[in-house]
């Protein structure tokens, strides 16, 4: 079922939800590895990120829930992404950073929190879309210092991107959101 999903994502336009693992040595992109979206290598039970969710209008349009676009620094409460119901809440942050990729296109952060048992996920993916080319989405590596794949920002935990000018840091997180 995970791979109907997946396929479901492409006959709605959506592209692969790619993930970009770093070591000292460089980064590598996965086609396929998203492993909390169903456009990736998700299981049937996972969600598709924020920007995928978006661009199909299933966040951030009238009867949905919420994308907050986030234009200063601050300190922003989400709810975690998965519980059906509460349409007037914030899902996912939008970071607009002032930058474009090689096409051209502005790149943006999604901030998700996932819900897991006992506990939350705070993830970030880099999206670029625009000039009629389409949606480009990756699930960032957020320790690109280690040999592990990690995308998961975890409660005081802190990644920036200084080519794009903007840090992030979860203060707390759980199964209900994050901050």
């Amino acid at each position: 079922s995970s791979l109907i999903g997946h396929e479901l994502a492409h006959a709605l336009g959506r592209p692969h939800s790619r993930s970009r693992s770093c070591s000292l040595e460089g980064c590598v992109e996965h086609e396929y590895g998203d492993p909390y979206d169903r456009a990736g290598c998700g299981a049937a039970t996972q969600h598709f990120n924020a920007a995928q969710k978006e661009a199909q209008g299933w966040l951030g349009s009238p009867g949905f829930p919420a994308i907050h676009p986030v234009t200063g620094s601050g300190t922003y409460a989400i709810d975690s992404y998965e519980p059906i119901g509460r349409e007037s809440s914030v899902r996912a942050l939008k970071v607009a950073t002032g930058t474009h990729d090689s096409f051209g296109r502005e790149i943006f952060y999604y901030v998700e929190s996932r819900a897991a048992v006992g506990a939350g996920r705070v993830l970030l993916h880099r999206a670029s879309a625009g000039l009629d080319l389409p949606l480009s989405v990756t699930l960032v590596d957020l320790a690109p210092a280690s040999a592990a794949f990690d995308p998961v920002l975890d409660p005081g935990q802190t990644f920036s991107d200084p080519e794009a000018g903007v840090t992030f840091r979860t203060i707390a997180s759980s199964d209900t959101g994050s901050i």
